[in-house]
């Protein structure tokens, strides 16, 4: 009988210390669940954030496309506006040509006129010795 007491002796305590390491190991998993439970949390927190972030980008980049339309479209306009400007530069260098070519014109025509003139004041004064002149009849 003593035989069978150590018999069970040894398997309570084997017994206990079977109890001990799955109370421990129960401790473990329960750890690891809870690890596991959080990790999941996390991951679906960071799960969001990136659904968030993604969001956001796709609006920024929405907001960008607009931005890139309207800058095109502004460009276009400068476009056009610097073509209409380059034409009127055009236009007012031809038109200043015309006027540079109309003075030099004028100046060429007042020249001729002061020469006739000069002309007109010699025939007169001419007409009039001429016509002091007891030899030379009136024409008048």
């Amino acid at each position: 009988m003593h035989c069978f007491r150590n018999r069970t002796d040894s398997l309570q305590r084997r017994i206990q210390h079977l109890l001990e390491e799955l109370s421990t190991k129960n401790n473990i998993i329960d750890i690891i669940n809870k690890e596991k439970d959080d990790a999941r949390w996390q991951l679906g927190e960071h799960r969001q954030w990136l659904t968030d972030a993604n969001n956001r980008c796709a609006a920024i980049e929405n907001d960008l496309k607009i931005k890139q339309e309207e800058i095109d479209q502004k460009n276009r306009i400068i476009d056009a506006v610097n073509k209409e400007r380059d034409d009127a530069r055009w236009q007012l260098g031809e038109h200043r040509q015309w006027l540079c070519d109309a003075n030099n014109r004028c100046a060429g025509l007042e020249g001729d006129l002061a020469g006739k003139q000069e002309e007109v004041v010699a025939l007169r004064h001419n007409l009039q010795e001429l016509q002091s002149r007891p030899d030379v009849p009136d024409v008048s």
